[in-house]
């Protein structure tokens, strides 16, 4: 991965909830979430109207474990409330000074630190909310948090 110019990725699943009957596959839901590091990520998370943040570090155990939780959050706000229109990024800021500069300038660096897999909910680059570890919060609570905040859009 780069780290001067920086670059992202995209981490897209399909997601299979199950249908009805208990057997069968009901149609999937495309899940995207936006991976990387840098001034290219950090400038479409700054433009999105909506964005989820989840602030990744490499080295961290519990990190790992807010990770799994934000994912299965995020699968669950694009089941259950799609019209949110929630941009989702997996921020990558160990030793990433564009990520570290802005996680600063929002008041937020020590969720660098922390290393405790943190989220920040932003409208149109501004915070609505924070939270320092996504385990705290849970799945449900992620997804509440998010539908409380933003008005559905249908």
């Amino acid at each position: 991965m780069q780290r001067n110019g920086g670059s992202s990725r995209l981490d897209i699943d399909t997601l299979h909830p199950p249908s009805a009957d208990g057997g069968r596959y009901a149609l999937g839901v495309l899940l995207v979430i936006w991976e990387g590091a840098g001034e290219t990520i950090v400038a479409q998370i700054r433009s999105a109207e909506r964005a989820l943040v989840f602030i990744s570090v490499p080295w961290s155990g519990p990190e790992r474990q807010a990770r799994e939780v934000f994912r299965a959050a995020a699968s669950r706000l694009e089941e259950l409330v799609p019209e949110l229109h929630v941009r989702l990024f997996r921020l990558e800021v160990d030793e990433d000074q564009p990520s570290l500069r802005w996680l600063s300038s929002l008041g937020l660096s020590q969720y660098a630190e922390a290393g405790a897999g943190s989220l920040i909910w932003l409208e149109e680059g501004i915070v609505t909310s924070s939270e320092l570890n996504a385990t705290s919060l849970g799945i449900a609570g992620i997804v509440g948090r998010s539908a409380s905040l933003w008005p559905s859009r249908a």
